[in-house]
């Protein structure tokens, strides 16, 4: 028994320690991320930018015609995703929209499409319900196109990306990104 206590005394002080250290840091990550969001209320109010929470860690905020996702880190803001409706050229659409998405995977981008139009053709109507995505660089060129893991993934994966371009091109894409990026600049 003496020598079980022996112990006790030795290991209770560094679990003692080791919890103290632990709801501290805790608690320093939380005031650290409350900063961050009151930073970015104040600065989104300073640009005009009308800044909606989903929970502590996410916000969006709608510009032009776009909607735009962020979540606030220990680090700062980082961009998730943005949204934006498109539209083909030379289609007469009866309802219904094409929503293009670019949201960030680590050090690449997926962008992918979702088509719910009723189109008028030839004076019947056609309903589009289609989806595909692919994932590139920042740059949203042809020859930085890659496929998953699924089979067929690089056909897929080109097939999304033609199917966006034929309503979309890469300026589009690339714009709403820096626009993306500069949004995240500002509220920083």
């Amino acid at each position: 028994m003496m020598r079980v206590n022996k112990h006790m005394k030795k290991i209770l002080p560094i679990l003692f320690l080791g919890i103290v250290i632990s709801i501290s840091a805790v608690a320093i990550t939380k005031i650290n991320e409350h900063r961050i969001k009151e930073k970015v209320i104040n600065n989104g109010n300073r640009n005009g930018y009308n800044i909606s929470f989903t929970d502590n860690k996410h916000f969006w905020l709608e510009k032009d015609d776009a909607e735009f996702f962020y979540n606030i880190s220990t680090s700062g803001i980082e961009f998730e995703k943005c949204i934006f409706r498109a539209e083909e050229k030379d289609v007469e659409v009866k309802s219904g929209q094409v929503e293009i998405y670019i949201e960030k995977k680590n050090d690449r981008l997926q962008v992918w499409y979702h088509d719910s139009r009723l189109v008028i053709r030839d004076n019947k109507e056609e309903q589009h319900y289609d989806t595909g995505g692919f994932i590139c660089n920042k740059n949203f060129d042809e020859n930085s196109v890659e496929g998953d893991a699924i089979i067929d993934g690089e056909q897929k994966a080109m097939d999304a990306y033609w199917g966006i371009m034929r309503i979309t091109n890469t300026d589009n894409l690339k714009s709403h990104y820096d626009q993306a990026l500069a949004i995240c600049d500002e509220l920083k």
